[in-house]
């Protein structure tokens, strides 16, 4: 309680200056009050009919006589703040706001809300509060022009006032806190909330033990009711907190200690899926299997035999062991087909895998005990020191020869392992005029030896040879001289020196493609300049990707906004001038937050492909078959260096989803492949087909069957 006693004491405001331009003023310009209890005066602007856009107010005051408890901008016209303090112990309240072009023109404008207090020991007294001015000096309180000259001094006059204290007995006694609530509780934040008996200004101090060491910044707002938001909490954690209000006479009042716990992050992370089973062949006769993978988090996984299906639709459910360890039996199975099983997974969250985790295997044909049946066994293209034996298999299988000058051969050329059933071997070596014992041998598949009878051949007498010319190589070639580091291309008949691995990766080449040739070879060879690097515009996107690669796994990729670019091998990653330093490691579960595109086109080029598992390349021939697959999305197409497109190989070999036949893919052309025997004969590899979908398979136009 205050008891006021009040005191005639005079009171004065005075214009000092003019008024021909802008002018400040204090409001009320006077006035008395009791002490010890806080008041409000405003910092007032009249711009004279002129756009200002920046102001200065510096007004001395005794400290003796009063206190400075708050400076407030709510409702100023100036929406920018430059200096705001009070200086203790030389007297000045220091405001300094400005305002964005064109300015502000007012004739009452307000600057600043200043909330003061009167000094209980002091009263009754009287004292001003003097604007520091001086006519034209910019350093002192000061109005400019809102003009293209960096602001023109317009303030003519200032009006100070002049405030009266009266006596009474000092307020002594601090707020009286109560309801003290944390409310709004997350993974980082909270709020506090509490009540005050009488007007009070706001604070929290707030840490993990009741040492607390953080505070929030303190809210001079004098209210009753109180509220603190604190951010920046660590999820899972038990914070001690106590709340501080003081009052306009300076009494404070502190809180006991209370305390929160933040809850967990939620969990937006769908499961892990890995290890799944069976993935290679499975012998002939096999008519079930057991599908299984194994997940990162307790979840419960579903799988369909169509690709795309979301997993609230799938039908078909893992028994679950450990809440990680997944299985589910299969029956039905035949010889001579592949199946394709995608599975997806969800956890205790709710978060459900919106992509497919594909199980893939084959099941062998029927046990073969049958050897291959030789035919057409002959000697041919025979001269004095060699000869070419030529034969036939009904099945595809391998190549040797057991050959000498008598029916114990004693000699064998090298295993010829590639499975054909056309074999061409060539005897080297061999002494002219001499005849020659000789017995072919082939094994199937299924390691099932054929050996043929006994055939012999002579040998023609020596003829001294006529020189043959060097070998051509072809324009383009890319060849070094054995024992030799230096790559050459083969050019206009010239060879041309690639002097340094830049200059190679810049022009696209590919260490496979170099050839290993005799030095006599490339003696033919005039020496042309050395070969430059061609200049290679990379896509803005890949040149400013983050490169990254997961901890404890060998794949790089180039990280572009949320999408992750797999960078296939060490000449396309070279080829984009990245720098192995730069590569950052990162955790599974900060790879988990990104998306592995599949999808790249060409620069320069409208041809968009697909990247299998496999390293495959599939071109995506029209817009509608990119539509029938739900997981292809326009915006996750990565523009990639021509290079980058050519070093994957293309997709050859096709099948239905859920149709075990396969067809050879050339161009828009599909042509069935009518027996396992047929695929196998021509070296393909049930790895390299792929499945595609419906829409996809009737793009393609229908050709002859492989037969």
């Amino acid at each position: 309680m205050v008891i006021a006693v009040l005191f005639a004491l005079p009171a004065k405001a005075a214009l000092v200056g003019n008024t021909n331009q802008a002018t400040l003023l204090l409001s009320p310009q006077t006035g008395s009050y009791q002490a010890g209890i806080s008041f409000s005066i405003d910092v007032m602007v009249n711009t004279n009919n002129q756009s200002v856009n920046a102001i200065a107010a510096y007004i001395n005051y005794n400290i003796s006589l009063f206190a400075v408890d708050a400076i407030d901008y709510t409702g100023s016209v100036f929406t920018i703040q430059w200096e705001s303090s009070t200086t203790s112990p030389a007297g000045m309240i220091k405001i300094g706001r400005s305002v964005p072009a064109p300015g502000v023109t007012t004739a009452n404008g307000k600057i600043a809300t200043i909330r003061l207090r009167g000094l209980a020991n002091t009263s009754p007294s009287s004292d001003n509060f003097n604007f520091d001015f001086t006519a034209g000096d910019a350093n002192k309180s000061a109005v400019f022009l809102a003009d293209t000259s960096g602001g023109t001094y317009i303030l003519s006059g200032v009006y100070n006032a002049m405030y009266t204290i009266v006596g009474g007995t000092a307020d002594t006694t601090a707020p009286t806190i109560s309801s003290v609530l944390a409310s709004s509780i997350t993974s980082s934040g909270a709020t506090i909330s509490w009540t005050t008996n009488e007007a009070s200004n706001s604070q929290v101090d707030y840490g993990t033990t009741v040492s607390y060491g953080s505070q929030t910044t303190l809210d001079s707002s004098m209210v009753i009711s109180h509220s603190q938001s604190l951010s920046g909490l660590s999820p899972s954690t038990t914070y001690h907190y106590r709340v501080k209000s003081r009052d306009a006479a300076g009494n404070l009042a502190t809180g006991s200690d209370n305390t929160f716990t933040t809850s967990a992050v939620a969990d937006a992370t769908p499961p892990v899926r890995f290890a799944g089973s069976p993935s290679t062949n499975l012998s002939s006769g096999t008519n079930q299997a057991t599908l299984s993978l194994t997940t990162n988090e307790s979840a419960t996984c579903r799988y369909s035999a169509t690709a795309g299906i979301a997993y609230s639709s799938m039908s078909n459910t893992f028994l679950t062991t450990g809440g990680t360890s997944h299985s589910a039996s299969i029956s039905g199975l035949t010889d001579q087909n592949t199946y394709t099983y995608y599975v997806k997974c969800q956890d205790s969250a709710g978060n459900a895998n919106p992509d497919d985790y594909q199980i893939t295997f084959s099941v062998a044909s029927t046990t073969d005990t049958i050897p291959p049946v030789l035919s057409s066994i002959t000697a041919s293209s025979i001269i004095s020191d060699s000869a070419v034996i030529t034969w036939t298999t009904n099945e595809v299988s391998d190549s040797q020869i057991e050959y000498g000058t008598t029916a114990s051969y004693g000699s064998q050329t090298s295993l010829a392992v590639s499975l054909a059933t056309y074999h061409s071997v060539t005897l080297s070596g061999l002494f002219a005029s001499t005849l020659y014992h000789y017995r072919v041998k082939s094994r199937d598949a299924a390691s099932n030896l054929a050996i043929s009878l006994d055939f012999t051949f002579t040998t023609n007498s020596f003829v001294s040879p006529t020189p043959t010319p060097a070998p051509t190589l072809a324009d383009g070639s890319l060849v070094r001289a054995a024992g030799d580091t230096k790559v050459f291309l083969i050019q206009n008949n010239q060879k041309q020196w690639i002097p340094s691995l830049d200059v190679f990766v810049a022009n696209g080449y590919s260490w496979g493609n170099v050839s290993v040739v005799d030095s006599s070879v490339l003696n033919q060879y005039q020496e042309g300049s050395p070969v430059t690097a061609v200049t290679i515009v990379i896509p803005s996107a890949l040149a400013n990707a983050t490169l990254i690669r997961v901890n404890g796994y060998p794949k790089v990729y180039a990280l572009v906004g949320t999408k992750l670019h797999w960078i296939p091998n060490p000449e396309i990653f070279n080829l984009y001038q990245y720098k192995w330093q730069n590569v950052e490691i990162i955790s599974t579960a900060q790879y988990q937050q990104y998306k592995e595109t599949k999808l790249i086109k060409g620069v320069d080029d409208s041809k968009i492909y697909y990247i299998h598992p496999n390293g495959l390349k599939h071109w995506v021939i029209n817009e509608n078959i990119f539509n029938s697959y739900s997981a292809n999305k326009w915006d996750d197409i990565i523009e990639v260096l021509p290079a980058e497109v050519n070093n994957y190989v293309s997709v050859t070999l096709i099948r239905l989803q859920n149709d075990p036949k396969v067809f050879l893919l050339q161009g828009t052309t599909r042509s069935w492949i009518k027996t396992a025997d047929i695929f196998n004969q021509r070296g393909y590899k049930w790895g390299d087909v792929v499945n595609i979908n419906q829409t996809e398979f009737n793009a393609y136009q229908e050709g002859t069957a492989i037969e």
